[in-house]
């Protein structure tokens, strides 16, 4: 259960319950410490903050999924190519290619794809506990993010003006997320005519030591796909939690959103921020 006693107890349990599989812990560093700090500061009730952080860390384990799974992907296509090169040659001594035809690659991409879904679904509930169940509640992204958008338009004149343009800003900008989808459709529900199940042929060139790949597109491999997939979606999941719950922080305080920072999204006071960018020669009237 998590304790919300104060900020200091609800952050320790929370990362005493949550592991960090990948690279230099990217989910922890450049999400969940982010988001979680941010939420505890905000002026929502305590059981309105245990939820959020709860779903941050729904949300967390999730992403920690899908970075295994993308593991799992690469893996095996090192697995494939190694076996490719073991492979006997055929009788004619010329003919030096080799190739596979791999379920296991396809298995791999089908979950994957299927949880970046997920993903987008337990993304858009975190709004729900800022707005209100009853102004916020959306069971999935649904309809591309088109659902989300309307979400949006429809929100009360208190949030709708300050939330404008979050839609465009964090989604719009995103065509990975539109191909992701439109992949896991055509691979877990054949629309379309489904994916020509082809691109998980696996081949060998000996003579030019190359291997052809499954590819997500004409100029991108599969396995280059789900690092970049994976990096955006950290990258949208900061930002869309950063700057809803910085509706909710006390005047005092904003939420700073770079994707080169560590953590991506930030809590500062104002003062603080005005401080940092007047430092670096950026003044404005903005800020009183």
């Amino acid at each position: 259960m998590i304790e919300t006693e104060n900020n200091s107890k609800l952050l320790l349990s929370m990362k005493i319950g949550f592991t960090d599989p990948s690279t230099d812990n990217q989910i922890n560093n450049k999400f969940f410490n982010g988001v979680v700090p941010i939420a505890t500061k905000t002026n929502l009730k305590d059981e309105d903050k245990t939820q959020v952080i709860s779903l941050v860390t729904i949300l967390s384990m999730k992403l920690a999924s899908l970075w295994e799974i993308k593991e799992q992907y690469k893996k095996e296509l090192e697995d494939l190519k190694t076996e490719l090169k073991k492979s006997p040659k055929g009788g004619n001594d010329n003919l030096h290619h080799y190739s596979i035809q791999s379920s296991s690659l396809l298995g791999w991409l089908d979950v994957y794809l299927v949880q970046i879904k997920s993903i987008l679904d337990h993304l858009v509930k975190i709004p729900s506990p800022i707005f209100g169940y009853n102004r916020w509640n959306l069971a999935t992204f649904g309809e591309k993010g088109l659902k989300v958008k309307k979400a949006f338009q429809n929100l009360p004149g208190e949030y709708k003006e300050r939330t404008k343009d979050y839609y465009e800003k964090i989604f719009e900008t995103q065509g990975w997320i539109h191909d992701a989808i439109d992949m896991r459709d055509r691979l877990n529900h054949g629309v379309k005519g489904g994916l020509d199940l082809r691109i998980f042929e696996i081949r060998y060139d000996e003579n030019s030591g190359k291997f052809i790949e499954p590819m997500w597109s004409n100029e991108q491999s599969i396995e280059e796909a789900l690092d970049i997939v994976f990096d955006s979606i950290l990258k949208t999941s900061s930002i869309f939690c950063g700057l809803i719950l910085s509706l909710k922080l006390p005047s005092t305080h904003t939420v700073v959103c770079d994707p080169n920072m560590t953590p991506i999204c930030q809590a500062t006071t104002i003062v603080q921020l005005k401080a940092h960018l007047e430092a670096k020669g950026i003044y404005s009237h903005g800020f009183t």
